[in-house]
């Protein structure tokens, strides 16, 4: 009998009631080489790290009983057992098999949305958009383009693009998709909605495969690709579903990057990128994905997601084939620009950012969204990677002069946020910190507010800082959890506001926040030759003539 894993299972999968599974075993001794469990249940924890927590007796180190696998392996649950066994049978006979799940991106602005996907044919493609579900015929027909992709497992692929237009605020649609030839039945539902309350969710590395080498449950035996993905696949199930049930109807879903986890190779990343698209709620809601490292190896990513506004930077041209795009859009009166920074120069940063806010200079809030954690609290990558130690006071000076209230990032897997950060020439390090506050209205303009998202699978959790030796740092966590952010905006004829707070996956216990930005709606001068900069929001010096930064747009100073 076929067996399948259903929308209301997958429900109960999120109540707060789930367990671990009673781990009355010696974890570390599964491991590799065999390290033996402290004899006294109360020993002192000296260090947690993903395989578990650790002690020491008679100058050893020794692992504590029932504190093993801090990450989402699934095997461990017994609440979700009957799901979880369910869904395995599922993703191995029908799922990953799977590589033409459409994909939602914005559009140019809310009124408009785009569609990306595979196909195993070259018929032009379609999207038809109608109020009423059973009456498509009569809706708004959209096609868009196909062309080759690859050939994978003796199929031809293709990538289809289509942009629809024309969307009203406040509305219920449904869609549907023109597939090798054939409308898909049932039409999929999606809302748009009102411009003066709506919410973004974020998340930081799905990396789905991420768990990939890693004990299993009670055995020496390592996870490789194909269990890894099942279970990360399962997980991210899991964070779609506990982010829709906590936030309702989210607009507008951000991921920071590396969605995949396997390097340079686009056939096995399939697999992965079939998971991340495979909860039926993903049909529902946009998302705006960031180019990971983890995904620069291959076409993939740029296949599956038809991104609005992209810019490419000469150096992708040059290359064999291009990975992923920067690029833009508005959503209300939000900008959000999306930097591809593996490959990036600063002026090529710059030349996404001013183009963005050339086209939308009304947006009162911009948010920026990209993968490497130029101000994270993560030991892997946060202080050591060539691509941060150029990119920090490039981004940091450019989010300074153009404005922008938050970034997010991922990359490390570990969950962070910042002081307010403003770019300092004087300075060695670059920039200089100002205090931000918790469960009050943060309504003077500092600077800008970072935050490092953590895995949102929870297939891969990384070493931190545990001194207070990064001065930017705020809070810093690592709850070995998966967690999602959500940022709620309000808007009123006078003033703007953005909250902004973190939850874990299974409990929806909030780990961080919330942070409430409150300003004044933004006022957009004309742009004209004696005050230029006024677009951006600065006034034109009217001293100095010392030049502290050359921009695409003009020259700054400081007084």
């Amino acid at each position: 009998m076929r067996r399948s894993i259903t929308l209301l299972s997958l429900l109960l999968l999120l109540s707060p009631t789930i367990v671990k599974a009673e781990d009355d075993f010696c974890w570390s001794e599964y491991m590799e080489t065999p390290i033996s469990c402290c004899k006294n249940e109360n020993t002192l924890i000296k260090k947690i790290d993903m395989d578990g927590a650790w002690g020491e007796e008679d100058n050893k180190i020794c692992g504590i009983k029932n504190k093993g696998y801090n990450w989402n392996l699934r095997d461990k649950y017994t609440e979700t057992k009957n799901e979880w066994e369910n869904f395995k049978y599922q993703w191995d006979n029908e799922y990953k098999y799977n590589f033409e799940r459409v994909a939602l991106t914005p559009g140019e602005d809310e009124s408009s949305l785009n569609f990306g996907w595979e196909s195993t044919t070259d018929e032009k493609p379609a999207i038809r958009i109608s109020l009423d579900p059973l009456d498509m015929e009569s809706g708004s027909l959209f096609t868009g383009k196909n062309e080759y992709y690859r050939i994978k497992d003796k199929k031809t692929y293709y990538s289809n693009a289509v942009t629809v237009d024309g969307l009203k605020r406040d509305k219920v649609y449904y869609y549907q998709r023109k597939l090798n030839g054939q409308w898909e039945e049932p039409p999929v539902k999606f809302n748009t909605y009102k411009s003066d309350n709506f919410k973004f969710v974020f998340v930081g590395d799905p990396q789905i495969g991420g768990s990939n080498n890693r004990y299993g449950y009670k055995t020496k035996e390592k996870l490789g690709y194909s269990k890894s993905i099942r279970n990360d696949a399962f997980n991210w199930n899991m964070t779609v579903y506990s982010f829709f049930e906590k936030v309702g109807e989210p607009s507008l879903l951000l991921s920071a990057g590396d969605q995949a986890d396997t390097m340079n190779d686009d056939i096995s990343q399939e697999e992965q990128y079939s998971a991340y698209l495979l909860p039926e709620l993903m049909k529902s809601i946009p998302v705006a994905p960031a180019l990971g490292n983890h995904e620069t190896g291959s076409e993939s990513f740029r296949r599956h997601f038809n991104v609005p506004n992209p810019y490419i930077p000469p150096k992708l041209e040059e290359m064999e084939f291009i990975p992923g795009y920067n690029y833009f859009f508005k959503f209300n009166n939000v900008l959000v620009v999306v930097i591809e920074t593996n490959h990036n120069s600063c002026h090529d940063c710059e030349m996404i950012i001013s183009n963005a806010i050339d086209q939308y200079p009304e947006a009162d809030w911009r948010i920026a969204l990209f993968h490497h954690d130029i101000y994270g609290n993560g030991n892997t990558h946060s202080q050591t990677d060539n691509e941060i130690k150029i990119l920090r006071p490039c981004l940091t000076r450019l989010f300074d002069i153009y404005n922008f209230d938050l970034v997010i990032n991922g990359h490390d897997h570990v969950y962070t946020t910042t002081k307010f950060i403003t770019y300092d020439s004087e300075s060695s390090k670059g920039y200089k910190t100002s205090k931000i506050t918790e469960n009050e209205d943060i309504n003077k303009e500092k600077g800008t507010f970072f935050i490092t998202a953590n895995c949102s699978s929870g297939s891969k959790f990384l070493d931190f800082y545990t001194e207070k030796s990064l001065d930017y740092v705020y809070d810093s966590q690592q709850t070995f959890t998966s967690t999602f952010g959500v940022i709620e905006f309000e808007n009123t004829s006078k003033e703007v506001k953005m909250k902004i707070e973190i939850f874990e996956v299974e409990s929806h216990n909030r780990i961080d926040g919330p942070f409430t930005f409150v300003k004044d709606v933004k006022k957009v001068t004309d742009d004209d030759d004696e005050c230029w900069s006024s677009k951006l929001g600065y006034p034109c010096c009217k001293e100095t003539d010392k030049i502290v930064h050359n921009a695409n747009k003009g020259s700054f100073g400081f007084e």
